[in-house]
């Protein structure tokens, strides 16, 4: 384990430790950050992030465990990130429902919003677990293919032909061809 004594000296010193830590820890806080953080392809940002930090703060010279501060700031980093995921989102909701307050809304065009919501939640309960959740970490969290692919651990194929099963489903109950 790094101790905060590797981290003593000059500059060049400081990067050759902060290197030592990211060799020896980057794939550890890799995987941490796939498997917590709202957005799964920021992982290696995230564990960059990590390192800059240690560098920022001019390294572990009074931390006696090395692994757990990369850790804690690896927790505080999803924990972040988390919170700017939610303001984005709740932003984004505030301009929707401006949006909409702008747009008059009688009540048959709110009567068929949820008739047709109805039906939605209907047709998805349809599918199979495996294929609702694919569908929906597509459509909703706006993961790619490839990135449901390695959660799943299946082909990218498998997952394309879960969502397509999906849509097909999804279309022909909602009436469209």
């Amino acid at each position: 384990m790094e101790s905060a004594h590797d981290n003593k000296g000059s500059g060049n010193e400081l990067d050759a430790a902060v290197e030592r830590l990211a060799a020896r820890y980057r794939p550890a806080l890799i995987a941490y950050f796939r498997r917590r953080a709202p957005v799964k392809a920021d992982a290696e940002d995230l564990a960059q992030e990590v390192f800059v930090r240690v560098l920022k703060r001019g390294g572990l010279d009074e931390v006696e465990n090395a692994e757990a501060f990369l850790f804690h700031a690896a927790a505080n980093l999803v924990r972040d990130q988390g919170r700017r995921t939610l303001v984005r989102r709740q932003h984004a909701a505030e301009e929707f429902a401006t949006a909409v307050k702008a747009e008059v809304l009688s009540p048959e065009r709110v009567y068929e919003g949820r008739e047709q919501l109805t039906t939605l939640m209907s047709a998805l309960d349809e599918l199979t677990e495996k294929t609702r959740d694919m569908f929906l970490l597509h459509r909703l969290e706006r993961m790619k293919y490839h990135e449901i692919a390695d959660l799943y651990g299946v082909s990218l194929s498998a997952v394309e032909k879960h969502i397509m099963k999906a849509l097909a489903h999804v279309a022909r109950r909602m009436g469209k061809p």
